[in-house]
Formats: C-alpha cells, sequence, structure tokens
C-alpha cells in the first residue's frame, strides 16, 4: 500500500471540518426547532389552532 492513502493534505482536513462545522450550524438552526415542534405536534392530545390577530389579518 502506498502511505500517501494514510495522509490528506492540510487543506483537506481543513475542509473537512468546515463542512461538519456548517453541518452543526444547520441542525441547530433547521433541524433541531422542526423536529422538537413536530414532537410536541405527535404528543399533543387537544386539538390545535391558529390563532390570528384580525388587525394584521386586514391589512
Amino acid at each position: 500500500m502506498d502511505a500517501s492513502c494514510f495522509f490528506r493534505p492540510v487543506a483537506d482536513i481543513r475542509t473537512t471540518r468546515t463542512h461538519a462545522a456548517h453541518a452543526g450550524v444547520a441542525e441547530l438552526l433547521v433541524f433541531h426547532p422542526v423536529d422538537i415542534v413536530a414532537k410536541r405536534l405527535m404528543s399533543n392530545k387537544a386539538k390545535v389552532r391558529i390563532l390570528i390577530n384580525r388587525q394584521t389579518a386586514h391589512v
């Protein structure tokens, strides 16, 4: 085996870390809130009503 397959260039490691950081931020900002709302809606036994402020609805 060639030894170069065990060593990645520094730029490649930085790119991997950057992608991992972006994935973590995306999970915190997008997936986590959506997941929490979905779980709460699934476990909710009462009817869900959407309240609309009538003053802003007629604008």
